[in-house]
């Protein structure tokens, strides 16, 4: 059941963020070493995106996915939905679907749309539930998947908010001498993330 992060999970239960980071190693891996083994695991993964997480918001332009697949957590989550939109991008790429690229386009037009007008995005779509304002890791992981999703597809629409966004992260979220600030607002801690994603 929900807890104060909006949504709670048991031990095993699947989400989001974690789906997308593994199937994005498989992709990787398909494409390193050619086996179609794993192209077809990262399709699988595809699957619970497209169909396992609950749509917090669809219109004819834009979609919000859930964190998990439970349609008790509410938190529309602005990276988890950049992420799900890289990997299906980069799957629908290689089984040449594209109804795949087109659910890409729903959730990175979603991203793109909760953009600040000086290039950050909050976690999530209310600020007043995000536990933090601009951080360092979310905002480098939304620009991975911006970045992601135009290489896989050859679709530089969204290399306006990529570029704005990559100017807040660099010239607010790092300190002059390259350490990850923890925020736009506080330092400390310098986190691994921080560290990794910037790297």
């Amino acid at each position: 059941m929900p807890g104060k992060a909006g949504f709670y999970q048991p031990p095993h239960f699947p989400n989001c963020y974690i789906t997308t980071i593994v199937a994005g190693a498989f992709v990787h891996a398909h494409r390193v070493l050619g086996d179609a083994e794993y192209l077809r695991t990262a399709r699988s993964a595809a699957e619970f995106l497209l169909h396992d997480l609950p749509a917090l918001h669809h219109d004819a332009d834009t979609m919000c996915l859930a964190y998990v697949p439970d349609l008790r957590a509410q938190f529309r989550v602005i990276n988890v939905n950049a992420l799900a939109a890289a990997v299906l991008a980069e799957v629908g790429t290689l089984t040449d679907e594209p109804a795949l690229l087109d659910r890409a386009r729903l959730l990175l037009n979603f991203v793109a749309r909760e953009q600040t007008p000086y290039g950050a995005w909050h976690y999530t779509v209310n600020p007043r539930q995000s536990l933090v304002s601009h951080d360092n890791y979310h905002t480098g992981m939304i620009l991975d998947a911006l970045l992601t999703y135009a290489q896989a597809t050859g679709d530089d629409r969204f290399q306006p908010a990529y570029r704005a966004g990559l100017d807040y992260y660099r010239t607010q979220l790092f300190l002059p001498d390259g350490a990850p600030k923890w925020t736009n607002e506080r330092c400390w801690p310098h986190d691994v993330h921080g560290s990794a994603k910037g790297r």
